[in-house]
């Protein structure tokens, strides 16, 4: 089987977050999904049905992890050659903006547009030549911040940007930065940055981004429970909101980005 590489920085990132998965988040989880029983009929459990996803996720995570890190070909690039190599720092040309920005050739499991890390298999690094690169990301702008937890108020102005390959931007995209704690067991943290796409409607079990009383505006599941609808946060110090004709949607979270 192929081997995949990566750096060592990578690499120790990979085995940490293995390592955190298995001594931290599994045993947390399962004692969420143990508390959550007692609390009834399953059927209506929106924490046991919110632990029980987190722990699918977790799960799958491990799996993945492991996988990988059973095939991980660790490469230092200072023991590469030439000048456009795996670990190779390149300037970055934006051909419709002029912008420059700094990237790093990296393996996919490391690769984080956020953070200039470059998948190698990607078509851009294959199009480097000297130091320019032909790009295929294009801009989502960072219009504000949204709550998990109470609501917040959304003002849409610009605060920053984020890239997204060509592939999967269209014009309905933006991003919010998420302010509260209120989704941390499905995986969104403070100061992550969700991105939304207004075109797409939530459905129930969808994370939405959600406007209320036309000012403020917050993150949740959107379920029904009892025939009604209700936003639902993925914190048991949380409670359900039922939506009422105060509560509009915006769109739906479609992508997640997070400095580590």
């Amino acid at each position: 089987m192929e081997k995949i590489p990566i750096t060592p920085k990578g690499h120790s990132a990979l085995e940490t977050e293995l390592k955190l998965l298995k001594s931290e988040e599994r045993p947390a989880i399962i004692r969420a999904i143990a508390e959550a029983r007692e609390h009834g009929d399953l059927s209506e459990n929106a924490e046991y049905h919110s632990a029980r996803e987190k722990q699918s996720f977790i799960e799958g995570r491990i799996k993945e992890l492991e996988a990988i890190l059973s095939l991980v070909d660790v490469i230092d690039p200072q023991s590469l050659s030439g000048s456009i190599k795996f670990g190779a720092t390149v300037t970055v040309v934006d051909e419709d903006t002029d912008e420059e920005k700094t990237w790093q050739i990296v393996g996919e499991h490391e690769a984080n547009i956020e953070k200039g890390l470059l998948n190698k298999k990607a078509n851009q690094s294959r199009t480097l030549t000297s130091n320019r690169l032909m790009t295929s990301f294009k801009s989502v702008p960072v219009v504000g911040e949204i709550a998990a937890g109470a609501p917040l108020l959304a003002e849409e102005n610009k605060i920053g940007e984020i890239s997204v390959p060509q592939e999967k931007f269209n014009n309905n995209l933006f991003a919010l930065k998420i302010n509260g704690d209120s989704m941390v067991d499905a995986g969104i943290y403070h100061e992550d940055i969700v991105v939304i796409d207004k075109g797409i409607e939530p459905k129930n079990g969808d994370i939405g981004a959600f406007m209320i009383n036309e000012t403020e505006a917050t993150v949740k599941f959107l379920d029904s429970i009892s025939g009604k609808r209700y936003l639902i946060p993925a914190n048991k110090n949380y409670e359900n909101q039922e939506v009422s004709s105060n509560i509009q949607p915006i769109g739906k979270v479609v992508s997640l980005f997070r400095d580590i």
